[in-house]
Parts: C-alpha cells; sequence; structure tokens
C-alpha cells in the first residue's frame, strides 16, 4: 500500500500516511482481511468468496495477490438464537523481480449473539489463527558489493548474511462487529479487527525483526434512495504503526424485478486519497455477486503509471439450504 495525503471525502475526514498488510480496494467484498468478526455474518448457510488483484502491471512486473474464503455460521442442538462462526481462508501474493511471495492459511473461529432476541440486532467477535510462509529468489536480487567500477559482476560477494529464503510464522487476530438490521432495504453494520496481536518475526536475517499490530475500523450500511435505487456507503480506516490507510466512498444499487436471473446492478466510486480514485461495478445474479474495480492512480507514481493502477475482480457466492422467507417480516444478519 502506497503513501498517501488523506483528503476529505463525503463524510470521511483522513490524513496522510501509508500502510503496510496486503489490501483490497474492493475490502466490502474481502470481510475476512477487514475483521474476523465478519465471519459467517450474512443471509444463508454458507459463503463462497473470492478476489483477485492485479497492480502496477504499466509499471513494472505486476502485483498480484489473490484471496479465497468459506465460512459459514453453525448452531448446537441447544441453540435456538445465537450461533458459532468458522472460516478458512487463503491468500496469495507475489511481487516484483525478486519473486517476493507471501503464502497464508488460516482457520477463523468466533460467535454470532443475536442481542435482544428479535433478530434484528448482532453481536459477533472471532479469533483468527493464520500460518504464513514467506519467501524470495536470491539469484534475482543484485547488491552494491557486486558492482566493481564500472561493471557488474553477478560472483562477487553480496555482503549479505541471509539466514534462509524461506521463512514461516504463525499469526493471530481478533476482532468484534455489530450488525442492525432496520428492514429489508436498511441496515448498518460496524467492527474492529486487531492483527498480529502477537507481532511474529518475519526476518530473513538472523535477528528479530516484528511484524507490527494492525487495528482496523470499518463500516458499511444500506438504505433506499429511491424506489429501486438503494446506496451502499462504506469506510475502512486502519493504523499499522507508524502508517495509516483509509477508504471511504459508496454504491449505488439498481433493484431489478424484471429479470429472471439478474437481481441488481452496481456503480460506486471511491478513494484513497492521493494514491488513487477507486470506480467499481458488479452485478448480483441470483445469489452471487460479481464485482469489479479499477483504481486510477493519482500519487506521485502517476507519470510513470500514466494514472494506471489496479484491477480487482471479487466473487461472493452464498449456499442456503433453505429458501429465506420474506424478508420484511423476518429479518436475518445480511450485506
Amino acid at each position: 500500500m502506497k503513501a498517501f495525503k488523506i483528503l476529505i471525502f463525503l463524510f470521511f475526514t483522513c490524513f496522510s500516511a501509508i500502510a503496510q498488510d496486503i489490501h483490497f480496494s474492493q475490502f466490502y467484498l474481502s470481510p475476512l482481511t477487514v475483521n474476523p468478526a465478519k465471519a459467517g455474518v450474512f443471509n444463508g448457510d454458507y459463503r463462497i468468496s473470492g478476489i483477485h488483484r492485479n497492480q502496477w502491471n504499466s509499471v513494472t512486473i505486476p502485483y498480484v495477490t489473490t484471496g479465497l474464503g468459506y465460512d459459514f455460521p453453525w448452531k448446537l442442538k441447544s441453540m435456538e438464537k445465537h450461533r458459532f462462526t468458522t472460516a478458512l481462508h487463503l491468500l496469495a501474493d507475489k511481487a516484483g523481480d525478486p519473486g517476493w511471495a507471501q503464502f497464508q492459511a488460516g482457520i477463523t473461529l468466533g460467535f454470532l449473539m443475536n442481542v435482544g432476541g428479535d433478530s434484528t440486532n448482532f453481536l459477533s467477535f472471532a479469533f483468527d489463527n493464520v500460518v504464513t510462509q514467506r519467501s524470495f529468489d536470491y539469484s534475482k536480487l543484485t547488491f552494491d558489493q557486486q558492482y566493481t567500477g564500472d561493471s557488474f559482476e553477478p560472483a562477487a560477494p553480496t555482503g549479505e548474511s541471509f539466514a534462509d529464503d524461506k521463512i514461516y510464522y504463525f499469526d493471530f487476530s481478533a476482532g468484534v462487529n455489530w450488525h442492525s438490521i432496520i428492514d429489508e432495504r436498511t441496515n448498518w453494520s460496524a467492527g474492529i479487527g486487531f492483527f498480529h496481536i502477537n507481532k511474529p518475526s518475519l526476518t530473513f536475517y538472523n535477528e528479530d525483526n516484528f511484524l507490527n499490530n494492525r487495528i482496523s475500523f470499518s463500516g458499511n450500511a444500506r438504505f433506499p434512495a429511491g424506489d429501486k435505487i438503494d446506496l451502499l456507503p462504506a469506510f475502512i480506516l486502519q493504523f499499522q504503526t507508524p502508517f495509516t490507510e483509509i477508504i471511504g466512498g459508496t454504491s449505488a444499487r439498481w433493484n431489478i424485478e424484471n429479470m429472471k436471473n439478474i437481481n441488481g446492478f452496481y456503480l460506486g466510486g471511491w478513494i484513497r486519497p492521493g494514491d488513487a480514485i477507486i470506480l467499481s461495478t458488479g452485478i448480483d445474479w441470483r445469489s452471487t455477486h460479481l464485482g469489479f474495480s479499477y483504481d486510477i492512480n493519482t500519487s506521485e507514481l502517476k507519470t510513470a503509471s500514466r494514472g494506471r493502477g489496479a484491477f480487482e475482480i471479487a466473487l461472493v457466492h452464498i449456499i442456503r439450504k433453505v429458501k429465506p422467507v420474506n424478508l420484511r417480516q423476518v429479518s436475518c444478519p445480511i450485506y
């Protein structure tokens, strides 16, 4: 994530900073990277999600990130209103000339409480356990000491002493989230995620270099702006000492009633101030949402990138064992 100066966009107030962790412009379609407590909070039995990001293709070897997730709520026979939640997720990232790569596999365990017993307010909390592998191709790196006068000597000593070209570490995170439903077309959600609680060491040298904690504040809502149009504003604010990131904006959904399979069409505008303007679109096809976004680069790199930032494609598919009843009468957690 690149350096930026955060400006005011809609009702979001921001300031300049950078962030370190992997991120997505369509953060609202990648809930497990935003807050572990978002696992299992949806209207259905199972959710399968995937997101793919390709960045800086116009400048260098592209940075490619892919995330996959599978989450679901479940209960014991003695439970009526509350649910346990579980998520399995994978994340792969590759960047730059030396083949810098990161692969994560994690499992999230949480609890979803029906607050008040009327199926309109839900409090969830969860813990995430991740194992990560980081690696690079040492042979593709060059170092100052290999340049002798006017020539480059690849066989010359590098002066570097890497312990290994692969490292592994465990990473623990947690989160809490509140979701409230007003009616079929009106709901809101807000939460906090705490990442890298154990501050794992991720150095390739024989010394410690700890990954800083990350705190993620996020919120989203849905409300009608007309008979067939809903607005879906969302934001994310992340702190990872000494860096900060914020994205804010909204999508508009056109509710479609006369088409057999397509239920809705989306257009959206978002901003990561000083870094990118993000355009998004998407469709709802039965129980599947397909989203696209494109980052128009506005940072100091825009001359080299010619404004070309990142492209993302995201898919969320929800499986329901039993078709839900009229939502105007019975409310459920739904994004």
